[in-house]
């Protein structure tokens, strides 16, 4: 028996999942989430609904779709700590452990970091290099000026690369395998 809801039960709704949840009748969380989501398509892009729904979807055994949850709640919330442990216990369930990827502690490092503010650092420090090129270029002399325009220097490329990986990781794209069985 399918259940109408309207935008004014939204409220009541999350009661239930809260409750639902807390009963352990995941089934019933979930439907109320999917009923979340229906009647307002923008919780999709909170971190918060994301989380709770991945981790409903972990506790119904759907392991592919929960990471799929989890990973947009972290695109979201790229800093949550809770996010970061439930992908890595969700990881852990999947039977083909080969499939999982070797990540270093640099990648988790830039991970961490959202495409906004890796750019406002790359340009505060360009910036301060380009301030030290100004001084350099008008004959301002003195071992400061020569000291900063290196150590400027250095952090600009330090900068740019990991700009370039942070496009980089963006643009990798990962999936989830939610199918027992695929053809290669």
């Amino acid at each position: 028996l399918q259940q109408t809801y309207v935008t004014a039960d939204i409220p009541q709704l999350l009661i239930d999942v809260d409750s639902f949840y807390q009963d352990k009748k995941y089934n019933l969380a979930f439907e109320r989430m999917t009923a979340i989501e229906k009647l307002n398509p923008e919780a999709a892009m909170d971190w918060r609904f994301n989380f709770n729904m991945g981790n409903i979807l972990f506790k119904l055994g759907n392991v592919g779709p929960s990471i799929h949850r989890y990973r947009v709640a972290q695109k979201l919330s790229p800093r949550d700590s809770d996010i970061s442990t439930n992908i890595k216990l969700a990881k852990e369930t999947i039977v083909d452990k080969n499939i999982v990827g070797q990540i270093n502690e640099f990648t988790v490092l830039l991970s961490k970091l959202t495409f906004n503010e890796a750019t406002v650092i790359l340009i505060i420090v360009a910036s301060m290099f380009n301030a030290c090129l100004f001084f350099a270029l008008r004959g301002v002399k003195g071992e400061l000026i020569k000291n900063a325009f290196g150590i400027l220097l250095g952090l600009t490329i330090l900068c740019l690369i990991c700009f370039g990986l942070k496009l980089t990781l963006n643009g990798d794209k990962q999936g989830v395998l939610i199918s027992q069985k695929i053809n290669v």
